[in-house]
């Protein structure tokens, strides 16, 4: 027994079974407000966070321009301590005992923090898929009042499962965590490679789309196998990756036939199985029924 997830799309959407390919979508093309937006605090432990964002704007590239200026100007402290100090301590010095060094090194804090956010936001996307074969909502909105159609993916193929280490937070398919409070993302989590940040950052929704029963797979934009003119990335789909295609109850009898030719004259296609989706309007539940082709 194949154990499916499934994508519902609309009927125009038949250009995934012709190209073999797929689009993940970047943060500016998903329709969630919330999508990959989250707060950033430097450390778990209050204690550890000047030490650490000292650390990091010393070692960004990013900022060479404001430290040679601030390795100019520490002559001043040093002046007053009567001692020469390296930039590590003047930077302390000017986050704890300055109003207008503090103001300075929190506006380096702040741009690292949008830098931060941007670099993620940029590369990454997203395939988002349901575990849930017959939710009406998904029916009527995704796949355009059941105009179009669902594919179903084996979870267990290798594709969803690329992860580089057990610290890779992409490149695996994963269960959405709903909740109503913005994530948080803690850099020394992120700079040490800690798998902590996985869930809560990159697989979460806000609990407004929990019937949706969403997993998702991300990657890097770079893995694409091309970028269209729109700039949508588009992901080569293997041969044994879809195990089956659910035809909506109200899908064109074109649509439906161009989809069944498609399907028994390429290989690529061999086992996939062929569905109808039907409500019941007794039981108001989405069922399925299997279609056989004829040759």
């Amino acid at each position: 027994m194949v154990n499916e997830v499934y994508k519902y799309v609309p009927p125009e959407r038949i250009d995934i079974l012709k190209s073999k390919r797929i689009c993940f979508s970047t943060k500016e093309q998903l329709n969630d407000n919330y999508e990959f937006k989250f707060k950033i605090k430097a450390c778990r432990e209050d204690d550890d966070e000047q030490q650490f964002l000292i650390e990091q704007i010393l070692n960004s590239y990013d900022f060479k321009n404001e430290l040679a200026f601030l390795d100019n100007m520490k002559f001043i402290a040093e002046h007053n301590l009567g001692r020469s100090i390296d930039l590590k301590e003047f930077l302390f010095l000017l986050l704890n005992m300055n109003q207008n060094g503090s103001d300075f090194i929190k506006g380096l804090i702040k741009v690292l923090e949008k830098e931060t956010i941007g670099a993620f936001q940029k590369r990454l996307c997203v395939l988002c898929l349901s575990n849930n074969p017959s939710n009406n909502f998904m029916w009527g909105y995704y796949a355009k009042a059941y105009t179009g159609f669902m594919v179903g993916f084996d979870s267990d193929h290798t594709f969803f499962n690329k992860k580089k280490d057990d610290h890779d937070v992409v490149r695996s398919l994963r269960n959405v965590e709903y909740m109503d409070e913005i994530p948080t993302l803690y850099l020394k989590d992120a700079v040490d490679n800690k798998s902590e940040i996985e869930t809560s950052i990159f697989y979460n929704k806000h609990t407004d789309h929990l019937a949706e029963q969403e997993c998702r797979f991300l990657d890097i934009v770079e893995n694409a196998a091309s970028v269209t003119e729109d700039g949508y990335h588009l992901f080569d789909l293997p041969k044994g990756l879809i195990t089956s295609i659910t035809f909506g109850h109200n899908m064109s009898s074109n649509d439906e036939m161009d989809i069944k030719n498609i399907i028994t004259n390429d290989p690529f296609f061999d086992g996939v199985s062929l569905y109808k989706a039907s409500p019941n309007d007794d039981s108001r539940v989405i069922e399925r029924h299997e279609l056989k082709l004829v040759i």
